[in-house]
C-alpha cells in the first residue's frame, strides 16, 4: 500500500493518496464515518501532503534528489503525523482539530 501512495505523490495525486492513508489508518472505523466526513477528512489529508510535497519539492530543488525519493519523506512524515505515538493519545480527527 505504501508503494502505492508514494507513487500518487511523486504524480501529485494528493486526494488519492490521502484516500489511501486515510483507508490504511482507519481500517473498519472508515463505515460508520459518513460520506460527508470522511471527505472532509481526506481533503484535509490532502492538503498536508501537497503543501509538504511542495516544501520538499522547493528544498532541494537544487540537489540531485529523485521525485521518488522526495515522495517517500513526504509519505513517511505525513504518516508519522498522523499516526498516534504512545505517547500521543489524540485520533485522527483531534489532530486535523475537526469539528464534532
Amino acid at each position: 500500500m505504501s508503494k502505492v501512495v508514494i507513487v500518487c505523490i511523486r504524480n501529485r495525486w494528493y486526494l488519492e493518496a490521502a484516500n489511501f492513508i486515510i483507508k490504511s489508518i482507519l481500517k473498519e472505523k472508515i463505515h460508520p464515518l459518513g460520506q460527508r466526513k470522511r471527505a472532509l477528512i481526506t481533503r484535509k489529508v490532502a492538503k498536508m501532503i501537497k503543501d509538504e510535497h511542495e516544501y520538499r519539492q522547493s528544498w532541494y530543488a537544487d540537489m540531485n534528489i529523485k521525485p521518488m525519493e522526495i515522495a517517500e519523506e513526504v509519505y513517511n512524515d505525513i504518516m508519522l503525523k498522523l499516526i498516534p505515538e504512545s505517547t500521543n493519545h489524540k485520533s485522527l480527527s483531534e489532530q486535523l482539530r475537526d469539528e464534532k
